[in-house]
Order: C-alpha cells, then structure tokens, then sequence
C-alpha cells in the first residue's frame, strides 16, 4: 500500500485531529465533526481518545470522494439552530449539494443531511425544466436522497420531505413519459442503468414498466424481459418464474388501467377553474380551460392506439398544455402541477402497488375526493 498522501483541500497541518480515508489523509480540528453530533464519529472520536492520539483515525470501508463532499460542509459554520444553510453553502450547485447530502447520510450526520433535504425544494431546478431538460442523475439523485431516513427529521419536516418526494416522482413519471415519445425508450439506456441503480423494488422502476407497458407491442414488451443483453432481460437471467411473474402483472395492470380510464379522465375534468392558473392570471386560465376541454373531448370520443387506458399519458398530456401556454407562464404552470398532483399520486401509488409489490389491483376507490 502507499504511504498516504495530504488531501489538497482539507489538510489543515494546525488541525488537532487527522482522519485516514483509503489513502489520503485529511486534517482539521475535531470541533468541526463534533459540531455534527454524528454516531458514526461519536464512537470514533470516544476510541481515539483512549488510544494514542497522534495516529490517524481509520475510516475503514469509506472512501475519500465521500468524506470530501462532507468535509465541504464540515468546514462551513452551520448554525443548525437556525434550520438553514448559510447563503454561500447554497452557491454550490445541485449536483454538489446532492453528494454532500449523501455523503452525510453516509457518516450518520443527520443535522446536515436533514438541514438539505429542507432546502431541496428552493435548490432544486422548478417542475418545468425537469420535465422538459436536466439530467437523469438529479432526478434519480433527488430521490436517492428524499428516500433517506433521518431520526434528526420533525414530523413536520417528514411530512414536507414526503409532498416534495411525491412532487418529483409524479414529474419523474412526465419526463419518463416524455422521453418515450420523443426519443423511443430502450432498455439499455442511461435512464434505465440509472434507475436500477436504486433497484427494481424502488417505484421508480414501476415508471419504466409502465412506458413498457403503454407504448410496446406484446413481442417487444416480452423481449425486455427475456433478452439478458440489456440490463432488464438480464435481471431475469435463469429467474423464469419470476419473468413470468412480472409478464402476468403487466397483462393485469393493464386491465386495470382499462378500468380505471374514464374515473381517471373524469376527475381531471373535474379541476376547478381556480387550480388552473395563479390567481388574477384570468387570460391564461382561459386559454388553459379551452385547451384542456377540446383534449379530455377528444380522448373520450376518439379511439386511438393507446387513449383508453394511458392515464398517466394522459396527465403528461395536460401538463404539456399547461407548459406550452404562450405567453408561457411558469407561476401558473408549477399551480397547476400541484393541482393534478393528487390524482398522479393516486395512479402512481397504485402501479408501484401491482408492478413492485406484486399485489392484486387496488379497488375502484383509489381517486382523491374533490375538494
């Protein structure tokens, strides 16, 4: 093994306390980790000051990348009192924040990490750009993060982190959506290894089985599962009950979505003219309510290849018209968006509950009640 070498950022040769992470080595004052209240180092700093105290602590099995996204934070005083970042913490862009939110996560540095999670929705970039560009790794990050459990976290920080997580899941759906019909989907994309990154238990893989299920033919859908060149197929790789398990759920998930198409299109029809659009905004509320009419019309007299049971499609659809109002206009967008968020969640929770938990469709009463 080498001898270790100084972290160029994080090497502080006044600091009391040094850290060897692989085969770096990274120094600074111990007051700055005890500001965390982390467990993790807790009983690292309780060891080290039994033994002799001139030897690096060992962070066994961690690696130096992600003690050098929390050292980022680590050497910023954050007043966690405040329940806020200081201004120029938030400087950093998505992505940073994102690895040093995990990195928290990683070394039990609860306040930090609960301290982000508050701050994603301000940081994140608005539910039109997600929709409409940005990369997958944000998206998949975002949720990596949101799924996160935080004893640090109030009830009512947990409640917030849940709307937020629910928020980016029915854009995830969208955007997933939106790629399909522009660009095709495939099994052996960046999309695709990004999302079975977090593991075909997560909902997010019940958003790719949908696409599969919406917009492939029989054959198509059944060589995904059974071509083990591509990473799905080769999920399923000497798992031939399990393929068929999943084939049989889609076959069912699709009569369901069937029964589920005119409850689904009525209570969109449903909106209030005030969810459409910000208050005062009357002319792009008018607009939106004429485009909206003449689509939901058009979806339950026409019979196209996928209009009577595409429901999250559907929704896509009327997200779309919001977003291409011209002028466009983002504050009435991002309303309407929180409007139909009960009804994605409402079909989102019910696939994840058939196409991941492998369970028998849920009753016709899955639709919110109108307020």
């Amino acid at each position: 093994m080498p001898d270790p070498r100084h972290d160029l950022k994080f090497y502080d040769e006044n600091g009391d306390t040094c850290f060897l992470v692989e085969d770096i080595l990274f120094k600074f004052d111990r007051k700055k980790i005890e500001s965390q209240q982390s467990p993790y180092f807790n009983n690292l700093l309780d060891a080290h000051r039994k033994g002799a105290k001139e030897t690096p602590i060992h962070l066994a099995g961690k690696s130096a990348e992600s003690f050098g996204n929390l050292c980022f934070a680590l050497f910023y005083s954050i007043d966690f009192s405040k329940s806020k970042l200081p201004p120029f913490f938030l400087l950093s862009n998505i992505e940073h924040l994102l690895l040093v939110a995990k990195s928290a996560w990683i070394y039990e540095c609860f306040l930090l990490h609960n301290l982000i999670k508050n701050t994603l929705p301000d940081r994140a970039p608005p539910r039109g750009e997600l929709i409409s560009q940005g990369s997958w790794e944000i998206y998949v990050d975002v949720i990596a993060v949101m799924d996160q459990p935080n004893p640090k976290s109030s009830n009512q920080e947990k409640e917030e982190h849940k709307k937020y997580h629910s928020a980016v899941m029915n854009t995830f759906y969208s955007r997933v959506i939106r790629t399909q019909k522009e660009v095709h989907l495939e099994p052996d994309s960046l999309l695709v290894r990004e999302i079975l990154k977090l593991g075909t238990d997560h909902e997010m893989f019940a958003s790719l089985l949908y696409c599969f299920l919406a917009y492939r033919g029989e054959n198509s859908k059944e060589n995904i599962f059974t071509d083990d060149k591509n990473p799905i197929g080769g999920l399923y790789k000497g798992r031939g009950k399990e393929r068929e398990l999943m084939l049989a759920k889609l076959s069912e998930c699709r009569k369901w979505l069937v029964s589920q198409w005119p409850h689904g299109v009525e209570r969109a029809k449903s909106l209030k003219d005030s969810d459409y659009c910000l208050p005062n905004h009357i002319e792009c509320r008018n607009k939106l309510k004429r485009k909206l009419a003449a689509w939901h019309e058009s979806q339950l007299t026409e019979a196209t290849t996928h209009a009577l049971w595409d429901i999250m499609g559907h929704f896509y659809q009327m997200s779309y018209l919001a977003w291409s109002l011209e002028p466009q206009c983002t504050g009435c967008f991002e309303k309407f968006e929180e409007a139909m968020d009960p009804l994605r969640t409402a079909v989102r929770n019910s696939l994840k509950h058939i196409l991941i938990d492998l369970k028998s469709p849920p009753p016709d009463g899955i639709w919110p009640k109108l307020r």
